[in-house]
């Protein structure tokens, strides 16, 4: 519950009132702080992606649109440069300017969305690389499946190239 000179609890929010678990141990430690000005941050608690779903960002996504980007333009590009333009593409915030009526899209960080907010980014990633660039990108169950047939494919174009 203490960390150095940090006290950290849980706890929830019902009907607008802070319900703080372990309260009174919360107040102990509280008592033993010194007179000082503290920073209070409440976050809400969600599932963040998963480590499979990470894996397939950017084992098989982020590889897809790369090669897709290198098929339409001829240039390579980075890993991090393609998870830049999805980011801008697929999960952003868009500014208005009032004079002007002109749209700025800001990217937004990948980094805090719940597995289901990910999820969501995943299949606008792979929705927009098959509008823009005409490559569909596999689903996390397909991979095993379309990787199977392409070795088929690649192994009979080896043996026989007829």
């Amino acid at each position: 519950m203490i960390i150095g000179k940090k006290i950290e609890s849980y706890g929830s929010v019902k009907q607008g009132k802070l319900h703080i678990s372990y309260r009174d141990m919360f107040l102990e430690m509280l008592s033993r702080f010194p007179d000082c000005r503290i920073r209070i941050t409440i976050e809400k608690l969600y599932n963040k992606r998963s480590t499979p779903q990470n894996a397939y960002y950017w084992g098989v996504v982020i590889a897809e649109f790369c090669q897709a980007y290198y098929d339409t333009t001829g240039e390579f590009i980075t890993s991090e440069e393609a998870h830049e333009i999805l980011k801008r593409e697929c999960n952003f915030k868009e500014l208005v300017n009032e004079d002007t009526g002109a749209i700025l899209r800001v990217p937004q960080s990948t980094v805090g969305l719940s597995t289901v907010n990910f999820e969501i980014f995943l299949e606008k990633c792979r929705r927009w690389v098959e509008e823009w660039f005409g490559r569909r990108i596999p689903l996390p169950n397909e991979q095993a499946e379309m990787d199977f047939e392409r070795q088929e494919k690649e192994f009979k174009f080896i043996v026989s190239p007829n």
